[in-house]
Formats: structure tokens, C-alpha cells, sequence
């Protein structure tokens, strides 16, 4: 048993099986299997310490925009959708939750400074919490670390989370945490994508944004191929996402 123990976690080392393979108890938990086990959501990689020295935050170069994300409902006209997914949002950063959430307050709406243009780009804002800047990454919410129909384990879905300026992710795919996501567009407003970094080292592009609520947390924002994937959400609406530099 220490033998296939040692084993397995060699392979999943040296990415010769994919971690969807692998039972709950031996690898990370999914933020989902965490709050079913009455457990908190994922921390940050490396947690802020206020007595460890930190870098300045990053400065805002010539060529980076900062914009916040307001969604919409998908499809306008159905009623079953409760608010924020029936009326016009904005993404938040929701310090009792510590991820990111929907609101129709818009002075909640966290500010991002965006890079260059593209797709797969890093994104960042200014988390309170921490008072430090960070990325907004992606954390499995539920699903087997591959956003297919089908996948092994379920297809993935997401919720956005912060995650610190350093370390970086060396590999995202299948990884819990994922960055960089996000698609930076040429003009304002413009449409906000994302990408995921599948387990079998494939990318699904541009998957839908979904606002849902489960356990207790409302209105998280994130993405997933379809309202099933969404593992025990007790609400949810579907929402298109955009930049804009006013709110």
C-alpha cells in the first residue's frame, strides 16, 4: 500500500496521470467537496503575512487600461432568474467570502488593471483583505480539472479567486488554480473572456460566465459549460460579461 502510495504520487508529480483520476482524499479538494465537508473555500496559495516584507505594487504602464466587468443576463427575457441574474451586475470582490461575486451596487465593483491586449492575459486589482495587489485567477469549483462534456469526474467549472503576485503558476493545466485567463480586448467596452487549461493539456476557450449560490455563499461569479456542471448550486442565472472604464 506505502508502494502504490509512492507511486501514485510520482505520476501525478511528473504529470503521467491526471489529478481527476485520483479520489478526493488524495489529491486537492474542489472548492464544492470543501464546503459540502463544511470547510472553507481554498486559500491562496501562499497567504499574506503582515510581517514578511513585500514588493511595491505593481505600476500601471503606458500601454494597461483599468476597467471594471459589468454582466448582464444572458437571456433578458426569462423571469425564473432571481436578482443579480436578471438585471445588470457588477463583479465584486466579496472579502467575507474572500472570491468574487455579482452585486447590483456598483460602488462594490472592484477596478482592474488590465495588460496588453489578447487572450491568456494577467489581470489584477487591489485586494483589501491583504492590502496588496493580486491576480484574479480561476479556482475549480467542481469537476474532474478538464472543462469538457464528458470529462472524467464531471466537467469543471470555476469560481474567480485572488491569487498572489508571486509564485506564479509554472503549469496551469489541470491545475486547481489557474492563470493567466483572461482576454483583453482593443476597444472599451468590450467583451471579457476566458480561457481554461485542461488536464489533458488542451484549452477550452471563451466558456460561459454564470453567477450561482451554494452553501450559503450567494452569487459567486464563475464559469461552466452548462447549469448542470454547477455542482450543488441552489440558484444560478447565466450572464454575458463586459469591460468598461465607467461605471
Amino acid at each position: 500500500m506505502v508502494r502504490l502510495t509512492i507511486v501514485t504520487h510520482f505520476l501525478i508529480a511528473f504529470g503521467l496521470v491526471s489529478s481527476s483520476t485520483i479520489p478526493a482524499s488524495k489529491r486537492n479538494l474542489t472548492n464544492a467537496e470543501r464546503l459540502a465537508r463544511g470547510l472553507p473555500p481554498n486559500s491562496p496559495e501562499r497567504m499574506f503575512n503582515a510581517t514578511t516584507a513585500h514588493a511595491a505594487p505593481a505600476k500601471r504602464s503606458d500601454s494597461s487600461q483599468q476597467a471594471y466587468m459589468v454582466a448582464q443576463p444572458y437571456q433578458p427575457t426569462r423571469k425564473r432568474s432571481p436578482a443579480p441574474y436578471n438585471t445588470k451586475s457588477y463583479v465584486f470582490y466579496n472579502t467575507d467570502d474572500q472570491i468574487f461575486s455579482l452585486t447590483t451596487d456598483k460602488t462594490l465593483a472592484t477596478l482592474f488593471t488590465l495588460p496588453t491586449t489578447g487572450a491568456g492575459q494577467w489581470v489584477t486589482f487591489f485586494n483589501p483583505v491583504t492590502n496588496n495587489v493580486a491576480y484574479i485567477c480561476s479556482s475549480v469549483w467542481s469537476g474532474g480539472y478538464t472543462m469538457k462534456p464528458g470529462a472524467n469526474g464531471g466537467s469543471t467549472s470555476t469560481i474567480m479567486y485572488s491569487c498572489p503576485l508571486t509564485p506564479k503558476v509554472s503549469n496551469p493545466y489541470g491545475n486547481l488554480r489557474q492563470q493567466p485567463i483572461w482576454s483583453v480586448p482593443q476597444q472599451f467596452p468590450g467583451d471579457v473572456n476566458t480561457i481554461f487549461y485542461n488536464s489533458d493539456n488542451t484549452i477550452t476557450y471563451f466558456p460561459p460566465f454564470w453567477g450561482y449560490s451554494a452553501y450559503g455563499h450567494p452569487y459567486m461569479f464563475g464559469t461552466a459549460l452548462s447549469s448542470s456542471d454547477l455542482a450543488s448550486a441552489d440558484n444560478f442565472g447565466r450572464v454575458t460579461v463586459q469591460w468598461v472604464t465607467s461605471i
